[in-house]
């Protein structure tokens, strides 16, 4: 990566990614798409679309919509609801209710 000058405000810099860092890309796509196939592949694509964006909502409404998936946080990541360090996170375990 490298930092330029923003072309029009010059308190600002654009962060751009170098031939080196577009092939590392490339590679990662690839690997994504392999993945995402091999996961998807018993589905139709009307069917792997729908299955995305269901999964896209329940993450979303668990509080997991952040950049950073909850198991790879590290201690100076800021803590979002939802997410197992946290005390309402979905997946925290509750007491059991009491029976009087």
């Amino acid at each position: 990566m490298e930092r330029r000058r923003h072309p029009t405000d010059r308190r600002a810099h654009a962060v751009h990614l170098l031939p080196a860092g577009r092939r590392l890309h490339a590679e990662a796509d690839a690997v994504v798409s392999g993945f995402e196939s091999g996961l998807l592949g018993g589905l139709d694509p009307a069917e792997a679309a729908t299955f995305v964006a269901l999964m896209k909502r329940v993450s979303e409404h668990a509080g997991l919509d952040q950049d950073v998936h909850p198991g790879l946080r590290t201690p100076d990541t800021p803590d979002t609801p939802g997410t197992p360090d946290t005390p309402n996170a979905p997946d925290t375990p509750k007491a059991p209710a009491s029976r009087s």
